[in-house]
């Protein structure tokens, strides 16, 4: 059971294994919980995750700073390549994203209205470390229907540290 899903309605992206994430989260960076709405930038600076001007400040200073290499490409339609370089015994991850979803919200605070929303993390792996030298490479399979998802690789100090490093890839049928 998802925690979230106990205030008046099931969000049917809603993940257990995505509020354990966000509850070590909240420890780490030494909150007392961890609340909605939540924005983590780079895994090292959360804050109300509707302040606009706080986000786009927050991702502008993260993108400043220097990144490690990860890259995705497409094998097939059905596999894809994440390679990560300069980032010595990371967590490297595996997100796999709906390019947009929609929601109609039938109880809770919002009863009533249609959400959209975009990049909605339909499954997230971790699918591997680097090693020592920072180096990590593996082949990744896809879901059959992958033109509706978008491919998110990352690499993370161990323990839910900061972000190193990123890549995006949407996919597209016969990738």
């Amino acid at each position: 059971m998802d925690y979230w899903n106990e205030i008046g309605w099931t969000d049917p992206y809603s993940s257990a294994q995505f509020s354990q994430r966000q509850q070590a989260y909240a420890k780490r960076l030494r909150l007392e919980d961890a609340y909605t709405p939540q924005m983590i930038v780079d895994g090292s600076v959360e804050f109300v995750g509707n302040d606009k001007r706080l986000a786009l400040a927050a991702i502008a200073k993260a993108a400043a700073m220097p990144k490690v290499t990860v890259r995705l490409s497409p094998v097939n339609a059905s596999r894809v390549k994440v390679e990560v370089e300069g980032a010595a015994n990371a967590d490297v991850y595996v997100a796999l994203a709906l390019n947009e979803a929609v929601t109609k919200v039938v109880r809770g605070e919002n009863r009533g209205r249609t959400l959209r929303h975009v990049a909605v993390v339909h499954k997230l792996t971790q699918a591997g470390k680097t090693t020592n030298t920072g180096a990590f490479s593996k082949e990744v399979n896809l879901p059959a229907d992958s033109q509706k998802y978008r491919v998110v690789a990352f690499a993370q100090e161990r323990g839910q540290g900061r972000v190193l490093g990123a890549a995006i890839q949407r996919l597209a049928p016969g990738n």
